[in-house]
């Protein structure tokens, strides 16, 4: 709600600072960022255009949301010859 009246972001940006991506889940908030990650190059990073910091914006949005992954060990499973 901003003012009282229910507010839509209108781009990348403000539904990153709205936290709008918390209702995605774990592994699409990952895999988006990681499809947005590839779009952009070094560059922009450095000399971001308003596209760019939307990008950004997003990727660090989704993955704050994002539950931790954890590494399981797993004992592989012996052949059992009959």
């Amino acid at each position: 709600m901003y003012g009282g009246k229910q507010f839509m972001p209108k781009n990348r940006f403000q539904k990153a600072m709205l936290d709008g991506f918390t209702d995605e889940g774990t592994f699409n908030n990952i895999n988006e960022s990681i499809r947005l990650a590839k779009e952009l190059k070094v560059y922009d990073v450095v000399n971001a255009s308003g596209k760019s910091m939307g990008i950004l914006a997003e990727i660090v949005a989704r993955l704050k949301v994002s539950e931790e992954l954890e590494i399981m060990e797993i004992e592989p499973i012996e052949r059992i010859e009959a």
